[in-house]
C-alpha cells in the first residue's frame, strides 16, 4: 500500500481527498491542475489497490478514501457538493421550519426542481417534512452534524461561489485610499 503512494500525484490525489471526500473526477482534475485522464488512471489504481472507494450516485463517481468516512457522512457531502442542494440546505439552516414556497421564491427555482431536490433530501435522510392540513414544511434532521460537515469539509462549491462573489464584489483593480500621514 506504501508503494501505492510513492507517486507524487497519488499524494497529491490522496491528500486532496483526504480533506475534500467526495470530489468527482472533473473537480479533482481540476483542483489539481492536471488531465482529467491523468487522475483517472491514477484513481483506478487507486481503487483497484483499495485505497480509493468510488460512490456513484446520478451519474457521478465520487470518491472517498477507504475507511475515512462514514457511509452516512457519504450521503450528506454527496448533496454537499451540488449547487442547488446546497443553496437548499443553507437555506434550511437559517430558517428551520421552511415551506416550499419560501425556498421556492428566495433560491430562484421551479416548483418541479424544488421538488425533485426536497425529495432527494428526505430519501436521503437530510431533511423530513410535517403536515397540517394542506400545509406542508420541512426541517434539517440533524442541523448541527450537516454544520459540522460543512465546517469540516468546506465544499468545493461554497468555496468557489465565495471567491467567485469576492472578485465581483471586492475586485483586485479597485484602488485602496491612501492613508494620511
Amino acid at each position: 500500500m506504501t508503494d501505492l503512494l510513492d507517486l507524487e500525484t497519488r499524494q497529491k490525489i490522496y491528500k486532496l481527498l483526504l480533506s475534500n471526500p467526495g470530489l468527482n473526477l472533473s473537480t479533482i482534475a481540476e483542483q489539481l491542475t492536471m488531465s482529467v485522464p491523468l487522475v483517472d488512471y491514477h484513481l483506478n489504481a487507486m481503487e483497484e489497490n483499495g485505497l480509493v472507494t468510488i460512490e456513484r450516485e446520478e451519474g457521478y463517481k465520487r470518491y472517498y478514501i477507504v475507511g475515512s468516512i462514514s457511509k452516512e457522512d457519504k450521503k450528506i457531502l454527496s448533496l454537499l457538493h451540488q449547487d442547488i442542494s446546497l443553496r437548499i440546505i443553507l437555506f434550511f439552516l437559517q430558517h428551520q421550519y421552511t415551506k416550499p414556497k419560501d425556498i421556492r421564491e428566495s433560491l430562484e427555482i421551479s416548483p418541479a426542481l424544488l421538488t425533485y431536490y426536497l425529495r432527494k433530501l428526505v430519501r436521503f435522510g437530510i431533511i423530513q417534512g410535517t403536515s397540517s392540513g394542506e400545509k406542508k414544511e420541512f426541517m434539517l434532521v440533524n442541523e448541527q452534524h450537516v454544520v459540522n460537515l460543512l465546517i469540516r469539509y468546506k465544499p468545493n462549491i461554497l468555496l468557489k461561489r465565495f471567491r467567485d462573489s469576492w472578485v465581483v464584489d471586492f475586485p483586485l483593480s479597485r484602488k485602496v485610499p491612501a492613508k494620511k500621514k
